[in-house]
């Protein structure tokens, strides 16, 4: 668990979000190869105080930086609000977001069970994909 928590401070050095990852030379933000999966195992693990906290704000940076639509990008500095899936936007980051509900925001339970809300609705507004099942 330390590599994955030191390759994630590492490639967000400098950045405002505090762990970040790289497939295939992309900081993908999905459930399937990015942020919003990542962070959804971690959850799992038995974290240090600081590693929860490198947890707790790389949500929190996703969460702002969400599109107005109540989508996600599909990877960083992407501004193009078009993927609607499960590997990519909304579908996963939601499932991630009702996780951290329970998890590891249950004092904040109703913050992230409200985005993780915004975030089902979006699904729905721009018609659930086949891909997203």
């Amino acid at each position: 668990m330390d590599e994955v928590i030191t390759a994630g401070r590492k490639l967000a050095h400098k950045g405002r979000c505090p762990l970040m990852y790289e497939w295939h030379g992309k900081k993908y933000w999905g459930a399937a190869h990015g942020l919003a999966g990542i962070m959804n195992v971690l959850m799992d693990m038995e974290l240090k105080p600081d590693e929860v906290e490198d947890v707790k704000g790389t949500l929190r940076y996703m969460i702002k930086n969400r599109f107005s639509s109540g989508n996600y990008p599909s990877s960083e500095g992407s501004e193009s609000d078009r993927l609607v899936h499960w590997c990519h936007g909304a579908p996963g980051v939601t499932l991630t977001l009702v996780k951290a509900a329970e998890v590891i925001f249950p004092v904040i339970y109703l913050f992230f069970d409200n985005e993780a809300i915004f975030s089902f609705v979006t699904i729905f507004k721009y018609k659930l994909h086949a891909k997203c099942i």
